[in-house]
């Protein structure tokens, strides 16, 4: 990073121009705040992204084609770290604007960003039940499933592990809006999908698939009680 900020200059040129060295500074920083979230430095991998995130709006300008992309999975990284550091309202305005863009994209290519797309909208679920509610979060976790559910059509190997997190979503999504029986629907999804994975790397999927099976009993619980025999008659 020291040899980078050496040899570009400093500020940047005010023309529009994009010195040279800016593109592999700018990935350089993107990966530096991968690697600090996956070490579990949550601010770091904050201060990591905001930075990657300005140099990226800096090279959109210059070429929107082939920088936006980049730019939207590091907005997309910033607001999962802002969530994760309880800066829930910076969160939710950062996972709104890369949703935003992300549609546009995917309405122009989907083939290229639909997987994008479904991802913030994973990323948007929790966000939105905390800060506007479980119907918001419904919506965006629906949204999530449909896009998961095509490419799992075709490509499961890649896909299946988040349509399952997407179904499990929903499911608890639902239950939350006390409509228990479709949670149990949409988390007897998520389970038999989770299963799958679990039977084949047991390593990498047993833990989500109990928990998705936790959930999964606890609404279970829910809709065969008294108190929801009575709303559902």
């Amino acid at each position: 990073m020291t040899l980078f900020e050496q040899l570009l200059p400093d500020p940047l040129p005010e023309d529009g121009t994009v010195p040279y060295l800016l593109p592999p500074y700018q990935q350089a920083v993107s990966a530096l705040g991968t690697a600090l979230l996956a070490s579990g430095r949550t601010q770091q991998a904050r201060a990591a992204f905001r930075q990657a995130v300005a140099m990226a709006e800096r090279l959109v300008e210059v070429n929107p084609q082939a920088y936006e992309p980049r730019l939207l999975d590091d907005l997309s990284s910033l607001g999962v770290v802002c969530s994760m550091t309880g800066r829930h309202e910076e969160a939710l305005e950062t996972l709104e604007l890369a949703l935003t863009r992300f549609e546009r994209l995917a309405r122009t290519n989907p083939v290229l960003h639909e997987a994008d797309l479904a991802r913030v909208l994973v990323h948007l679920t929790e966000t939105y039940a905390r800060e506007k509610g479980p119907q918001a979060a419904l919506a965006a976790a629906e949204q999530a499933v449909d896009i998961y559910r095509r490419l799992t059509a075709g490509h499961p190997r890649v896909y299946e592990p988040a349509f399952a997190q997407a179904l499990y979503l929903r499911g608890v999504n639902l239950a939350r809006l006390s409509r228990h029986m479709d949670a149990v629907d949409s988390l007897s999804d998520a389970v038999a999908v989770q299963r799958r994975l679990a039977d084949t790397t047991p390593q990498a999927h047993e833990a989500r698939l109990a928990e998705f099976l936790a959930a999964l009993t606890e609404v279970r619980r829910a809709a065969d009680s008294p108190a929801h025999e009575v709303v559902r008659d």
